[in-house]
């Protein structure tokens, strides 16, 4: 039987080994090795209310979001083969803006065989509705006929943020001339200057079908100022427009 003097050198011989590698290897490859958490590491952590969402990050968890609403999606003929395509989307939650997110534009003709596709992605604002505009769709073999809009089923929410208020005002139609115009004014809501706007025009007929649309952007519009904006399309409306909208949207 070792004495109690052995026994106790015996213990510190060995505990000097392993203080030894954890000293040496143990700390070293910890430090090397460890990753703080963040919102993008796929795990439930340092308080998040999901798996990268909610808590600090700045994205939210999906639960109580509902899906963004496709209010329509139309095409319009620019030229023989050449159309424009649009959406209209509508995020009803207050509290919860979409980031990234997919869209993609199915263009089909009167037999239902697929004419081609635009996809992209699109950023929608707590609360508002916009307009998402996919210019010169060319097909010189067959017309479009119908068309269908999805959304991406996996949608990323996040908070509000702060996004630029406009208001539309003094829409007028001149079709005086050989064309049609819209003219209207955006006022900026917000005391900053706001950069890189983009701005849709949609006309409804009677029926309150989409029947036109048009886009264009300003460079700027000035905080607590107005702008005009002007779309002209090269025919004359067919019939006086029952109802005009005016989407604005600052691009990030």
């Amino acid at each position: 039987m070792a004495s109690p003097w052995a026994a106790k050198r015996q213990f510190m011989y060995v505990s000097g080994i392993l203080g030894f590698f954890v000293l040496v290897i143990g700390i070293p490859a910890f430090i090397l090795l460890y990753k703080s958490p963040t919102c993008f590491d796929g795990k439930q952590n340092q308080g998040e209310e999901g798996i990268d969402c909610g808590g600090t990050c700045v994205a939210l968890c999906p639960v109580g979001f509902v899906r963004p609403t496709i209010l329509f999606s139309r095409y319009s003929k620019v030229a023989n083969g050449v159309y424009n395509l649009l959406a209209y989307i509508d995020n009803p939650n207050m509290l919860g803006s979409t980031m990234d997110t997919g869209y993609i534009f199915h263009v089909y003709d009167k037999d239902g065989m697929l004419l081609g596709e635009r996809t992209g992605t699109i950023s929608i604002p707590a609360g508002r509705k916009i307009a998402i505009f996919e210019p010169s769709f060319q097909t010189t073999v067959r017309e479009p006929k119908n068309i269908l809009f999805e959304l991406d089923g996996d949608i990323r929410w996040t908070r509000p943020n702060g996004d630029p208020l406009f208001s539309v005002s003094n829409i007028t139609v001149d079709d005086s001339g050989f064309y049609s115009r819209v003219n209207a004014d955006i006022t900026n809501k917000s005391e900053q200057t706001d950069r890189n706007v983009e701005v849709i025009a949609i006309v409804y007929d009677t029926d309150g079908n989409a029947r036109m649309f048009s886009r264009t952007y300003l460079d700027e519009v000035p905080g607590l100022a107005s702008t005009p904006v002007s779309f002209t399309w090269p025919e004359k409306f067919s019939e006086t427009p029952a109802r005009i909208d005016v989407v604005v949207r600052h691009l990030q």
